[in-house]
């Protein structure tokens, strides 16, 4: 899934476990901030797209710890194993 400036991200989704991930791109630090932290409660994971875990690098990559490193891998993210 991927996430467009101005649409709610489905985090509810992720963390509820009916989802893997999302790639959220183009949202702002405020979309991403309590999320990050509502996930990572959830045993999720949060990816920014530099590999780090800011918010405010424009978006990222919400997954389930489980699956977290084939889909860094997937997207050829600096963060992949």
């Amino acid at each position: 899934m991927l996430g467009a400036p101005g649409s709610p991200l489905p985090l509810v989704e992720l963390v509820r476990g009916e989802i893997d991930g999302f790639l959220a791109e183009r949202h702002h630090t405020w979309d991403h901030a309590p999320w990050i932290l509502i996930v990572e409660e959830a045993g999720g994971r949060f990816t920014d797209l530099t590999g780090g875990r800011a918010s405010d690098r424009g978006g990222g990559l919400y997954s389930n710890a489980a699956l977290r490193g084939q889909l860094l891998t997937a997207l050829h993210s600096p963060a992949a194993p």
